[in-house]
C-alpha cells in the first residue's frame, strides 16, 4: 500500500458557499480517537513506506500518560497505530489534536517521521532532524470530503534513539450551515 495524497492543514473557520457573512458554525467537538484506543497496525493496514520488515514495538513501548498516548521510541522505534472512526465525518469537519515530543536524541544524527492519516490519506506529517528540541504541534485539519464510519485513523511514529512522543485525543467538530 502506498500513502495517498496529502491534504493541506487549514487553520480557518467554516464558511458557506453563499456570499456575505458566514452563518456556519461548528458544533461541539466529538472525540473520535482516545489515547487508550490505539492498536498496532498490521503490515496490511500500514500505508507508510518506511515500515521495516520486522518492526519492534512491545506493549511497554506504548502507554497512556496524563491523558495522552505516549510512544517511547527506545522500546518502539517504529509504530503505526490504528483506531477506527466511530461515525461518519462529513465534508467540512474540523479535526484537532496535539502531537508533541521531548528533546529528540540519538547516538548519531537521524530523521524522525510523525504523521496522522485517515485510511491512505495523510492529513498531517512532519519530518524532523534528530537531535531536535522539544516541541508541541497543534494539528487542525479541515476535511474536504466525507469519511465513512469505520475508516482507519492512523498515528505513525518512526524515530531512531530513545525519545518520547505524545498524541492527545482526536476531536472532530462538524459544520452546521442553514
Amino acid at each position: 500500500m502506498g500513502v495517498g495524497r496529502t491534504l493541506p492543514i487549514l487553520l480557518s473557520v467554516f464558511a458557506c458557499d453563499e456570499p456575505g457573512p458566514s452563518t456556519c458554525e461548528a458544533t461541539d467537538a466529538a472525540v473520535i480517537a482516545v489515547p487508550g484506543g490505539w492498536t498496532l497496525a498490521t503490515a496490511d493496514q500500514d500505508p507508510f513506506p518506511d515500515r521495516p520488515d520486522a518492526p519492534r514495538c512491545p506493549e511497554w513501548g506504548l502507554r497512556v500518560e496524563g491523558g495522552s498516548l505516549e510512544v517511547n521510541t527506545g522500546d518502539c522505534s517504529y509504530a503505526t497505530l490504528t483506531q477506527a472512526t466511530p461515525a461518519e465525518l462529513p465534508a467540512g469537519s474540523r479535526l484537532t489534536a496535539t502531537v508533541a515530543h521531548f528533546d529528540l536524541f540519538a547516538p548519531e544524527p537521524a530523521m524522525a517521521h510523525v504523521a496522522l492519516a485517515l485510511g491512505e490519506t495523510v492529513l498531517w506529517s512532519r519530518d524532523l532532524p534528530v537531535p531536535s528540541p522539544a516541541a508541541v504541534y497543534p494539528v487542525e485539519v479541515l476535511l474536504t470530503e466525507p469519511v465513512p464510519a469505520g475508516t482507519p485513523l492512523l498515528f505513525h511514529v518512526h524515530n531512531h534513539g530513545a525519545n518520547s512522543w505524545f498524541l492527545t485525543r482526536i476531536e472532530a467538530a462538524f459544520p452546521t450551515c442553514p
